[in-house]
């Protein structure tokens, strides 16, 4: 058994892992690391992983139409609830001011908690998979914009709470490794306080990479305090939410797990 990794440092014994199924380097190390340098752990889980991509890209249930970037919320079909911050003007990311990683914002307001759990989950998936090159490391910041707009269904925030724990559980399981932080807002002050309170009591590595700014989650409401530690003013925030179609770059995937344009 590999000794335990705590960082981001060479893993000598790579070349362990799974040479039969072309993983990458970089996917090996990911993966010795998200199991904490078990080997054995590490070797089963990628071969999981590397089987798990097969089916890519994920089923939606029938009668779910096809999701994709600038898809907007409707009776009948999954939004375009997520995607890779690019600037408009550009097409250039925008990058996290804290960390220089590459930001997907998602519009929670968007989301249909009506529709299956398992839905959202797979397009998840699917649009990591084709957003993040298997042959990097990769790290990525991830926020979360409660704030309603107009034809949104525009669930409670904390009701939202279910799903981001079974995207989380796909990330764990197909994606360790890739996640630099996740920040939810704009949340009332006791949910805060209240999830402040429960970190405590996880695992310190997972802990560290989760928070909630506080502020009012209203239509029209500002970025609450502490968001433009993350971006710049009118970059994705509730002034671009009508530009939601150019606001991104990719989504969905095609069968060999390109992304459709």
């Amino acid at each position: 058994m590999a000794a335990l990794i705590e960082s981001n440092d060479l893993i000598p014994d790579n070349s362990q892992i799974l040479e039969e199924y072309e993983a990458t380097e970089e996917e090996k190390k990911r993966f010795l690391i998200g199991h904490k340098g078990n080997l054995k752990s590490a070797t089963k889980a990628l071969a999981a992983h590397m089987e798990w991509k097969k089916k890519l890209p994920l089923p939606l249930t029938e009668e779910r139409m096809k999701y994709g970037a600038g898809q907007m919320p409707g009776t009948d079909k999954l939004p375009g609830w997520m995607g890779m911050l690019t600037n408009p003007k550009t097409g250039e990311y925008i990058r996290s001011k804290v960390s220089n990683t590459r930001i997907v914002w998602a519009y929670g307001a968007m989301c249909d908690l009506d529709l299956e759990t398992d839905d959202y989950v797979s397009a998840t998936a699917d649009f990591l998979h084709a957003n993040l090159p298997r042959d990097s490391d990769e790290k990525i910041t991830v926020l979360v914009d409660v704030r309603p707009a107009d034809g949104w269904k525009a669930p409670a925030p904390l009701k939202f709470v279910p799903l981001v724990k079974a995207i989380n559980a796909q990330l764990s399981i197909n994606f360790p490794e890739r996640i630099q932080e996740i920040v939810v807002f704009p949340m009332p002050w006791w949910a805060v306080a209240i999830f402040n309170m429960v970190k405590l009591f996880m695992n310190p590595k997972t802990a560290a990479k989760m928070s909630m700014l506080s502020g009012s989650a209203d239509k029209a409401s500002p970025d609450p305090e502490g968001v433009r530690d993350y971006i710049d003013e009118g970059v994705g925030t509730v002034e671009a939410m009508q530009c939601y179609p150019h606001e991104f770059k990719g989504a969905a995937t095609n069968a060999e797990g390109v992304e459709e344009k």
